[in-house]
């Protein structure tokens, strides 16, 4: 006697990034302003969702489905420096708060 016992499941997994120069442009901003590690910039800046990162809005896209930049929030951190040209990049940006 045999026995054949057969599972077959597939599984689709999407994942949804922030586009690669956005997340340029955000780490050129991180340089350029010389924020500090407890900001925690590294990686994905949208994805996973729950551990944006600090001072970053992200939503997403759907037309273009990944996450976009929609605001900045890095108001009384003491940052100095200048703006890059690389926020230019920032296309769907609305808001940013920068201030000493």
């Amino acid at each position: 006697m045999h026995c054949f016992c057969g599972i077959y499941e597939v599984f689709l997994i999407l994942i949804s990034t922030t586009l690669y120069f956005t997340v340029r442009a955000l780490q050129a901003l991180k340089d350029a302003l010389g924020l500090p590690y407890r900001f925690g910039w590294n990686g994905d800046p949208c994805v996973p969702q729950q551990h944006p990162w600090s001072g970053v809005d992200c939503q997403f896209d759907r037309k273009s489905g990944t996450w976009v930049i929609d605001g900045l929030g890095l108001d009384n951190q003491g940052l100095g420096g200048f703006m890059p040209n690389d926020i230019s990049k920032l296309r769907h940006l609305q808001r940013m708060y920068v201030s000493i």
